[in-house]
């Protein structure tokens, strides 16, 4: 048994971190001792193991919280998911850890492979990830490939209840439309949410005896430092005014349960995932809950898309690092939104909610643990790779 201290996102933050976090540590602490280190937590104090299984921290307050606590709680290993340009100084530290975090831009930049060079492993949750951190010369001693998962028990197709009813329980201003086209993405630069409604706005014009009705589950206004946008004036500009809904944006903040997701995904036609995807959770989460989603053909989304919409790349947007992300082609998007609905729903869905569940939170938390017994003569010296 190892004693591990988790580095991640607060549980209950609104976060794919969060999410990943949440359903990991009770398969985690079943077999080791944990001890949740949180990004965004509480800064007075953390919680008790009573309240949510294992003991959580006060929040993070600066990387060097990470070796404070591994020492102060004498923990043989910290796993970090997050990203690395959250933790520079971790390169620094004299802390075994393991860095679990998204490749989502090619190239990996050298400052994202110099802070985790200390790392004793890194964990990838995407095969195209992998190959992008071994072509710009990351070790591929080290790299392990670890993908994220789903509730597949939570989220399911619902066919006994017609979707136009789902629509109306999502948002009463998508009573009458033909077609919803969804999007669940924080509103950020990498999101490239504007490109995405231009795909939109070009399947609209293509059909115009249809009523389409946008669900676009994010922030009006741009989501912190890293870019976004007014979505409200994007959405002018484009002529789609009048046509998309957002979910109301305090309960949006405050973050929507699985359950409440799972009826998004029901409610929709088809999910929209245009961006340069590190693993892509409401991917994963839509196809077993039923819904067909388009990704991007590049990043990780193609991995995970099992009915293969994948939109051509029009362009590169330059990261301030020199790295890109694709810009999806519009005209290209809006012929697999056409495709997209000319599936039988009540067909696809059981397909690919089966499919999802390679993918359960079980199935990954299973594959966590061997990862972490293969990396365990490293941080355990005592165990040489076996059992005390």
């Amino acid at each position: 048994m190892a004693r591990i201290l988790f580095v991640s996102d607060a549980v209950w933050t609104n976060t794919g971190y969060a999410t990943v976090t949440r359903h990991l540590i009770p398969y985690l602490a079943r077999e080791h001792e944990v001890i949740l280190l949180p990004f965004a937590g509480t800064v007075q104090g953390g919680f008790s193991k009573e309240v949510f299984g294992v003991e959580v921290l006060p929040s993070i307050t600066s990387v060097q919280d990470i070796a404070y606590w591994c020492h102060e709680k004498g923990c043989d290993v910290a796993v970090i998911l997050k990203d690395p340009y959250a933790v520079p100084e971790i390169r620094n530290l004299p802390v075994f850890h393991i860095m679990y975090s998204p490749i989502s831009e090619e190239p990996v930049p050298k400052e994202w492979l110099d802070i985790v060079q200390n790392a004793i492993r890194v964990w990838v949750p995407s095969r195209w990830g992998v190959v992008q951190y071994i072509r710009a010369g990351g070790s591929k001693e080290k790299v392990r490939y670890l993908p994220h998962g789903v509730s597949t028990d939570t989220f399911k197709p619902i066919l006994d209840t017609p979707r136009e009813e789902l629509r109306v329980k999502l948002n009463p201003k998508l009573k009458d439309v033909d077609v919803v086209i969804g999007m669940v993405a924080v509103n950020r630069q990498r999101k490239l949410i504007p490109n995405q409604l231009e795909a939109i706005k070009v399947f609209a014009d293509n059909n115009p005896d249809l009523k389409v009705g946008v669900y676009l589950h994010t922030s009006v206004t741009p989501d912190g430092p890293h870019g976004g946008w007014y979505l409200n004036a994007v959405i002018e500009t484009m002529g789609l005014k009048g046509k998309v809904v957002f979910p109301e944006q305090h309960y949006y903040r405050l973050g929507f349960s699985e359950a409440e997701m799972n009826l998004v995904y029901n409610a929709i036609d088809v999910l929209l995932e245009l961006s340069t995807e590190g693993f892509g959770l409401p991917i994963i989460e839509a196809q077993s809950a039923g819904c067909p989603v388009i990704t991007l053909a590049h990043g990780a989304g193609p991995e995970i898309n099992f009915l293969d919409l994948n939109c051509r790349v029009l362009a590169k947007h330059y990261t301030i690092r020199g790295s890109w992300w694709g810009i999806p082609d519009p005209h290209h998007a809006a012929e697999l939104i056409e495709r997209a609905l000319s599936f039988d729903r009540s067909k696809i869905a059981p397909k690919l909610h089966e499919k999802a569940k390679a993918f359960d939170w079980g199935v990954i938390a299973q594959q966590t643990l061997k990862l972490l017994e293969e990396a365990s003569h490293e941080f355990m010296p005592q165990k040489l790779g076996g059992k005390q």
